[in-house]
């Protein structure tokens, strides 16, 4: 709801400044001197507004970032420090960024799956939410094979037969 208000307001202004910017341009030889100056500084405020729109988003992202991201970060950061420890490593480094400057790097020895591993070791686990209450049992109808399926569906699919293990002939 929050993103919505925030966008709606946001095209708001562009819209606001566009038109401004419209009746300039394609009026300009039509209008007086005082509409244009009228319609220079609106276009001026509109874009004033929607740097500083811009900028509060920014900086409200940022502490959203922090305030979410911080503690996993931290907690990737002491799995894969526990990580190294245990298996001896003098270095980890972190290959995540285009602007690292790691020229060469063997797949063999990346631990990015044992530092998920722990990661999701060291998480509580989360109960599964309760099932939703559901509505009423759906009517049977009798499909073309005489057994019933759900109306307002198809029946079931069953799982596709798996063919017999045969004993190969060439052993």
């Amino acid at each position: 709801m929050e993103f919505q208000s925030r966008q709606k307001k946001l095209q708001d202004k562009n819209q606001e400044g566009a038109a401004a910017q419209t009746e300039l341009q394609t009026k300009a030889t039509v209008i007086s001197e005082a509409r244009k100056a009228e319609l220079s500084k609106k276009i001026d405020q509109v874009s004033t507004d929607l740097t500083r729109l811009n900028d509060d988003y920014q900086r409200e992202m940022q502490e959203l970032q922090q305030q979410y991201l911080g503690p996993v970060a931290d907690m990737v950061k002491k799995a894969a420090n526990d990580y190294a420890v245990e298996k001896g490593y003098a270095v980890v480094l972190d290959i995540s960024s285009d602007s690292s400057n790691i020229v060469y790097k063997n797949d063999a020895v990346d631990i990015t799956d044992q530092v998920i591993a722990k990661v999701d070791e060291m998480t509580p686990k989360v109960a599964a939410p309760a099932p939703r209450p559901q509505s009423p049992a759906p009517s049977t109808t009798p499909n073309r094979g005489g057994t019933a399926a759900p109306s307002g569906g198809r029946a079931p699919t069953p799982p596709p037969a798996t063919p017999p293990n045969k004993p190969n002939p060439n052993v």
